[in-house]
């Protein structure tokens, strides 16, 4: 995530949290929350496409398993 896509703030946040992560651990932990929000949602957006490349066999699977879910919810009311 590139550091001219941070207000100030948030670049005085990252490198804050940044001094304070123990060697190794990746550097996405200092990430300012929306930054890391906006990783993980681009993250989903391109295992969607992925997907979809696919013949979407991740989103097959899980409609069958919401629907797996919503039968055994059903049957215990």
């Amino acid at each position: 995530m590139p550091m001219d896509d941070m207000t100030k703030e948030e670049i005085e946040e990252f490198q804050e949290r940044l001094s304070k992560l123990h060697a190794g651990a990746p550097e996405t932990l200092a990430y300012p929350t929306r930054l890391r929000l906006k990783l993980l949602a681009n993250l989903i957006i391109d295992r969607i496409e992925e997907d979809q490349k696919n013949g979407a066999p991740l989103l097959r699977k899980i409609q069958r398993e919401t629907k797996s879910a919503e039968s055994s919810r059903k049957g215990r009311l």
